[in-house]
């Protein structure tokens, strides 16, 4: 499955990279649209599983040395996530559960307005690009229909929401372009999209190696009962292909 990025020449790509596989599939797909330059942004807001950070970071590294050039930034927001309640934010104020994916259950992984304040950060980001290369930027998140059903901030209301936001209270907003294009799929069709990019870039699903989508890891490895790598893994099913990460 592939998701149109509608990409144009002297055209920059900024995507918010967490390092699992939603994000890391949309990069993958952003590689084969033909973008001059991508930049991805993680944050470290001292979520319980920081091993996404390392994956981020593995995978941009992993991604370059196979001749791709992309830029990358960690973006430290520990301060403002200091007081969070959230059972993966830096207080583990509860257990992460260990269930497939409904509401109620995974409300307590909400971190409060999250998405809100890394896109409005990323926003920014993307504007200082666009008139520091004179360029057309789209910003890309990954956020997928399972997202939704959970975290308000990762909605279609809310994505199309900040985007009118931003473009009302920034100069040069016109040549930025705010965009979820996983938002009404599912992570299986994540999962195909990416598998597809990879092969048009000459790639193994290996690459997802460098990638952790573990709300609970421990020593590297995937919990295996988290609602995320209950979905990770049920994509991968559907796939017809073995998940390259380790789990415990």
């Amino acid at each position: 499955m592939s998701v149109t990025l509608q990409s144009q020449s002297q055209k920059i790509a900024v995507l918010s990279f967490s390092g699992g596989m939603d994000s890391s599939s949309l990069l993958f797909q952003i590689l084969t649209e033909g973008y001059t330059k991508v930049y991805c942004y993680s944050f470290d807001y001292g979520q319980r599983h920081s091993i996404e950070i390392e994956k981020s970071q593995e995978l941009v590294q992993a991604l370059n040395d196979q001749g791709f050039d992309v830029n990358y930034q960690l973006i430290n927001v520990r301060d403002v996530f200091s007081d969070s309640q959230s059972a993966i934010g830096a207080n583990k104020a509860e257990e992460v559960p260990e269930n497939e994916y409904n509401q109620e259950n995974l409300k307590v992984t909400v971190v409060e307005n999250r998405n809100v304040i890394f896109s409005a950060i990323i926003y920014g980001k993307a504007l200082a690009l666009s008139k520091k290369y004179n360029a057309d930027v789209d910003i890309l998140m990954g956020v997928h229909n399972s997202d939704e059903a959970v975290y308000p901030d990762c909605r279609p209301a809310s994505v199309n929401m900040a985007k009118e936001l931003y473009r009302i209270s920034n100069y040069g907003s016109e040549r930025i372009d705010y965009r979820a294009p996983f938002v009404d799929v599912t992570k299986s069709q994540v999962l195909k999209a990416g598998l597809e990019a990879l092969a048009k870039l000459g790639l193994s699903s290996d690459m997802y190696s460098h990638t952790s989508s573990c709300y609970n890891p421990h020593e590297g490895k995937a919990c295996g009962k988290c609602a995320t790598c209950l979905d990770r893994l049920k994509a991968f099913k559907e796939a017809g292909i073995e998940d390259p990460i380790p789990y415990q």
